[in-house]
């Protein structure tokens, strides 16, 4: 977001962005709803990556693979087109054991995905669940989690 067209609660339409008012600009980045309507944005866009193709993963690490797991995540050369999100869970009763979850995307081909990951993968894993996704359907994963209600 480089800027925004907002209706305050007074009824002025002013232009804000991060030179003309860096306070309510952060403000409504995040809360945007309570400080106003916002009847246009001016955004940033990017350039489409790796054909819209991203990779997604998740990994699973049981209890004993869970700190190499964490110092495999701690020696990782993080870059901007790695993401990681980790938790740690209990999965369903089967499993009787809490793990290590970590789910990874990277914008590029699964090849160059395992590259990045890889001291997480040369661990073995007792689940990966890997693939190829449209940007679009990035977090479609989470759809089952959404529900009304």
């Amino acid at each position: 977001m480089i800027s925004v067209r907002l209706v305050g609660p007074d009824g002025v339409a002013r232009m804000v962005s991060a030179e003309t008012d860096p306070d309510l600009f952060w403000a409504l980045r995040g809360a945007g709803h309570n400080f106003g309507i916002i009847t246009s944005i001016t955004a940033r866009a990017f350039p489409e990556l790796n054909g819209g193709e991203h990779y997604l993963a998740l990994l699973a690490f049981p209890p004993p693979l869970i700190e190499q797991a964490v110092s495999a995540i701690n020696g990782l050369k993080i870059e901007p087109d790695m993401y990681m999100n980790i938790l740690f869970t209990r999965p369903p009763p089967e499993f009787r054991q809490e793990i290590m979850a970590v789910a990874l995307w990277h914008p590029g081909s699964q090849e160059s995905a395992r590259q990045k990951y890889a001291p997480l993968f040369a661990l073995q894993p007792m689940v990966v669940q890997e693939a190829m996704t449209p940007y679009d359907c990035l977090n479609d994963g989470v759809d089952p989690l959404l529900f009304k209600g």
